[in-house]
């Protein structure tokens, strides 16, 4: 604003004196400024530097205003320069920060960035869902970009929950709460459920504890910060096989024959409706290698589901499978057209 106050004054100033050296100019013997216009087109080629010499004043006067003609160009342009420079940066930077916001849609955000929301951000990315991230650490957000560059990161203050639209946060898949004390962690899941009550909200949280306080609070999920690495260090100690198992079942598929976990909803148009339970097991075992460890049915899993039980829309199932053969239970699952 300062600037553009001293831009427009030089503006005046620069015009009242060409207009002054056509006053001194037009009447005089041999001058080649004899009309306002021309005085214009001298203050326009002093001022780009180009300089033609087909005007130029003739009098004295009209040459110490023509001097501070020149020395005002410089003046002008460097402030238009600044000015631009400036301007150019100043969006620039709005977009590194997500100030303008995003459209995509079904994407996973991460709230809050460290060493653990990186590893799980790496899974994510690898099983090829979008992310972003909602953070307030210049620092975490260039770390993120450095990582993820073709990813959506907004940069503001987490307390502004109101904020989070830019993100899209209405329409994203989940959201990962993930701050450094469970203090805060209670607050924001509580915040967010308040403005966005439709959003499925997953929370880290280091006191086991504080675990049905953060559902009963809103959140859909809760991870122990701690759980799936001890739990997995127990493991390799009594039943070193159960932990390669569960490590390489967790983790996300990247090659075809990785080994994943899965789960496909039942769609309307999907081939499995109306089969019963342990018709879909041998099937999928049988067809695809695939095998059925679980559902969850209205909304609740079942790790012991009943033989007969037949499968409806809506339901989902729980697979473990080769990357290779997540298309074909795509397809089977009504998911993707043939």
């Amino acid at each position: 604003m300062k600037n553009q106050k001293y831009l427009i004054i030089g503006i005046i100033i620069y015009f009242l004196l060409v207009y002054a050296i056509f006053l001194f100019e037009v009447n005089a013997p041999g001058a080649n400024i004899t009309s306002y216009s021309k005085a214009l087109w001298y203050s326009v080629v002093t001022l780009t530097t180009v300089g033609y010499g087909d005007c130029y004043p003739v009098t004295g006067q009209g040459k110490i205003l023509g001097l501070f003609v020149i020395l005002g160009s410089l003046g002008i342009l460097g402030i238009l320069i600044g000015e631009v420079t400036y301007k150019f940066n100043s969006y620039m930077e709005k977009k590194k920060n997500g100030f303008f916001g995003t459209d995509i849609k079904e994407h996973n955000i991460i709230i809050g960035w460290n060493s653990y929301a990186r590893q799980v951000a790496n899974e994510v990315y690898n099983a090829e869902e979008q992310i972003s991230l909602i953070t307030d650490s210049k620092e975490d957000l260039e770390d993120f970009r450095s990582n993820f560059p073709d990813s959506y990161a907004l940069f503001t203050d987490l307390r502004d929950i109101e904020s989070y639209n830019k993100a899209n946060i209405v329409e994203s898949k989940s959201v990962f709460i993930n701050r450094n004390n469970d203090a805060d962690t209670l607050v924001q899941t509580i915040n967010i459920r308040q403005i966005y009550p439709n959003i499925n909200i997953i929370v880290c949280c280091y006191n086991n504890e504080l675990q049905n306080t953060l559902i009963s609070s809103g959140a859909n999920h809760v991870v122990l910060r701690s759980a799936a690495s001890s739990r997995i260090v127990a493991s390799y100690l009594f039943e070193p096989f159960v932990a390669d198992v569960t490590r390489d079942i967790s983790s996300t598929a990247i090659k075809d024959d990785d080994s994943d976990m899965a789960q496909f909803c039942i769609k309307e148009n999907s081939e499995l409706i109306g089969s019963s339970f342990l018709d879909v097991f041998i099937k999928l075992r049988k067809e695809y290698n695939v095998t059925l460890v679980g559902m969850a049915i209205d909304g609740r899993v079942n790790k012991n589901v009943n033989n007969d039980y037949k499968i409806k829309k809506g339901d989902y199932i729980i697979v473990v499978l080769m990357k290779k053969c997540n298309n074909t239970i795509l397809k089977i699952t009504g998911n993707k057209e043939e």
